[in-house]
């Protein structure tokens, strides 16, 4: 129906006259595996690779007008497109692949627009938590794993955190340090929030601090006076 929507970094698709036939359901992400061949075996093994591939999102609209360099800007990569009939999650763009056109009439074309897509679905409202007592638990919802950001403020030397079992500190650093779960990166933030990498001050996988979705996940923490976390929630 051309009622469907599409959002894309806050801006529906309407605004450039783009006018949706069908909403696609999200595609389902496939995981890699490593084929493994064994001697004697009639059938190969197959181990994880630990990573998933993007999705390919196909979606079909009519366009008034015939600029279609707006919607090459609109599709652009890294950002976050929502569709109406699934308003609570969002893919983030990786590729407009192709865009296929026929002209139905005077001033209107059809197009076939192709996109890779980041594998998971994220959470629209990405909730940020905030905390100032030692202990805390909350709710993640998603089906993955998600990775979280979190700000640690007010920091003193010693600074700590638990997080599900997974312990994480710094040494020598005070004042705000931002843990970017996501890009497996610590910083310091400075003068005007420039961040600097202090990932040698660093003790603790980085990669092992998740959430877990449909569980309940605690947070501890030490040398802090308030910690803000964004969790990043996702889906297959």
């Amino acid at each position: 129906m051309l009622g469907n929507t599409i959002n894309v970094g806050g801006y529906s698709s309407r605004s450039i006259g783009l006018f949706c036939k069908q909403l696609p359901m999200w595609p389902v992400a496939v995981e890699s595996k490593d084929v493994l061949t064994v001697g004697g075996r009639l059938s190969n093994l197959y181990k994880s690779a630990h990573f998933y591939n993007d999705i390919t999102v196909e979606i079909d609209a009519v366009m008034l007008g015939l600029n279609i360099d707006n919607v090459i800007l609109f599709f652009a990569e890294g950002r976050k497109m929502t569709f109406s009939h699934i308003p609570d999650r969002c893919a983030i763009i990786r590729q407009l692949v192709a865009i296929d056109q026929q002209r139905v009439g005077n001033g209107a074309i059809e197009l076939h627009i192709t996109l890779k897509c980041d594998p998971f679905k994220y959470s629209t409202a990405n909730q940020l938590l905030e905390f100032t007592n030692a202990s805390n638990d909350f709710d993640v919802i998603g089906n993955f794993y998600a990775d979280p950001v979190i700000l640690a403020q007010g920091c003193s030397d010693g600074f700590s955190i638990d997080l599900n079992g997974v312990e994480f500190s710094t040494s020598g650093l005070t004042g705000d340090i931002y843990i970017d779960v996501p890009r497996r990166m610590t910083y310091q933030l400075g003068t005007g929030g420039v961040k600097n990498v202090v990932d040698d001050h660093t003790t603790g996988k980085i990669w092992d601090l998740i959430l877990i979705p449909d569980d309940l996940n605690y947070l501890d923490m030490s040398n802090a006076t308030k910690i803000k976390l964004t969790k990043n929630e996702r889906w297959l």
